[in-house]
């Protein structure tokens, strides 16, 4: 713009000389006007100072801007290595080559573009924030962090390290990372609706803050040194910290302070103070080693593996390996006279077997299924379960998550005969890194298929066709039975269903049926039901 205006003046002034130079030549040739050969010479002469002027400008103007790029440029440099950012950060967008990338607002225009190839590392040496806009598709293989105030964000990456000498605070957000997070270095990481499958903490010197928030998922976090870890305003989907391996490192023994930490299973594998605080709550804490809990948290099921364990907060429960001494109700910090020495040796403890099984026929997906369930055993990595069908094992399922305890034993039970029986075992397996070894295996009851059709509920009752359906429904008298056809019990005696301590409960629909040829010789009432409960109805049926 500038240019453009210098070449208007220049016209102006040009056309003013023309004029001036016109009356002169007038004047000396008698009044007489210029031919044609002086105005193009004179023209011509015009012209070319012109150009010239204008180039000269041109050349100073860009000169001008380079001296001011390279000031700036210094001037960042300089803070960088003070340790000190007065500045907003620099918005660096980064994006492959292969893409278009994502339109850059007005007033970012004038920052860096970096163009990133997927298949390098991307190494970032500049305090700023960097994104990948959201139509690059493929992950990004690896992301080097060698300074802080760097925010990283909008991306699926397979690993980050945020490396040694790192001395401020480094911010990941909206990221999926399929491998892990490295810390090795920064006093502050803050992740922000981070979905990780690992995160490694392994500091050389000094401990780092880790804050989650938002819909931050880490799967399992491993520390080799000492960190503050605090979950803060967690949203949406966000688990938060899910499991912890407190793991052997350079360090004899070191600190680690839990702050509003909600923390499914907890692993200590090495000597360490642990401080829970702000509501922080683990329901499965295995100790291995030499370990000192303190704080206003709780833990809900301890299992103790090491005769070396003292803790003053609340706990709930203690699983004691018989070979190992009970843990002791004292604050006693790794470090003080009273519990230096060697570390003991740790000793696998058997787990506890599975509880509380049940076997259900149950409508489902448009068919009928039948479901084993179980109570989860804490410290265990998963479970083995065989089911057998009519005495004989028909399948065997090993289920790799401790918090998984149902299985789908058939899909179609409506399409079995009846009479047909299942039951089903399972035990708890071992973990390595908890240090337990497997469970003896416990037996469900058996449930053998009396009805063709139905699954006992409100919306599904039990079709009764027969006279040993009949009979059957005093084998769970709680349940909802419809007759499908009229029932003639002649040449059998009947016992009457329900009796004064088991009474019917449940509902029998007669389907505007009836029911003939009724002999009852025992019980202590007489009727087709002895006793039929608060709960109990039976509706639309005729007896004779």
């Amino acid at each position: 713009m500038i240019i453009i205006f210098l070449h208007g003046i220049w016209l102006e002034i040009a056309r003013i000389l023309l004029y001036y130079l016109t009356i002169r030549c007038r004047l000396r040739g008698g009044g007489k006007s210029m031919n044609k050969r002086q105005k193009l010479t004179i023209t011509a002469v015009l012209a070319a100072v012109l150009i010239v002027f204008s180039v000269m400008l041109a050349i100073k103007l860009h000169n001008r801007e380079e001296i001011q790029l390279t000031e700036n440029t210094d001037n960042s440099q300089n803070i960088q290595e003070n340790g000190k950012i007065s500045q907003e950060p620099q918005q660096i967008v980064l994006y492959s080559s292969q893409a278009e990338p994502e339109p850059v607002p007005q007033q970012e225009q004038q920052q860096a573009v970096r163009v990133y190839n997927a298949e390098d590392y991307e190494n970032i040496m500049k305090p700023g924030i960097y994104q990948v806009p959201s139509n690059l598709s493929r992950p990004i293989n690896s992301v080097e962090i060698n300074c802080g105030g760097v925010m990283y964000k909008n991306a699926t990456v397979r690993n980050i390290f945020i490396m040694n000498g790192v001395d401020s605070q480094v911010t990941l957000q909206d990221l999926t990372v399929t491998g892990g997070i490295y810390v090795y270095g920064a006093d502050r990481v803050q992740l922000e609706s981070v979905n990780a499958k690992n995160l490694f903490i392994r500091k050389n010197a000094g401990d780092v803050r880790i804050n989650i928030s938002g819909k931050t998922s880490i799967d399992l976090t491993t520390l080799n040194s000492p960190a503050q870890l605090e979950q803060v305003s967690l949203t949406g989907d966000g688990t938060g910290f899910d499991r912890m391996n407190f793991a052997q490192s350079q360090y004899t023994w070191y600190d680690v302070s839990l702050i509003g930490v909600k923390l499914r299973e907890g692993y200590i594998n090495t000597p360490v103070n642990i401080n829970c605080t702000g509501k922080s709550v683990i329901d499965v804490l295995v100790v291995n080693r030499i370990a000192n809990i303190t704080g206003s948290g709780r833990v809900k099921n301890l299992m103790a593996n090491s005769d070396r364990i003292t803790y003053n907060l609340k706990l709930d429960t203690i699983y004691l390996n018989e070979k190992i001494s009970a843990p002791i109700y004292e604050n006693l910090p790794i470090g003080s006279q009273s519990v230096t020495g060697s570390i003991p040796a740790s000793v696998p403890m058997t787990l506890n077997s599975p509880s509380s099984l049940t076997i259900e026929h149950v409508e489902k997906d448009g068919g009928e299924q039948l479901i084993a369930g179980w109570s989860m055993v804490p410290g265990c990595s998963g479970y083995l379960i065989e089911v057998y069908k009519d005495s004989q094992m028909t399948q065997s399922a090993t289920l790799n998550s401790a918090q998984k305890n149902s299985y789908v034993i058939k899909n179609r039970f409506e399409n079995e005969a009846t009479d047909t029986s299942f039951y089903f075992t399972v035990k708890a397996l071992g973990s390595q890194m908890a240090n337990t070894s497997d469970s003896s295996a416990s037996t469900s009851e058996t449930l053998v298929k009396l009805f063709e059709r139905g699954t006992g509920s409100r919306d599904h009752p039990y079709e009764i066709i027969n006279g040993e359906q009949l009979e059957s429904v005093r084998k769970n008298l709680n349940a909802s039975y419809r007759l499908m056809s009229d029932i003639s019990l002649k040449g059998k005696e009947f016992l009457p269903i329900g009796s004064g301590e088991t009474p019917f409960s449940g509902i029998l629909d007669g389907n505007g049926h009836s029911i003939t040829d009724l002999t009852v010789t025992k019980g202590e009432y007489a009727g087709l039901f002895g006793y039929i409960g608060k709960r109990g109805s039976v509706r639309n049926l005729t007896v004779l």
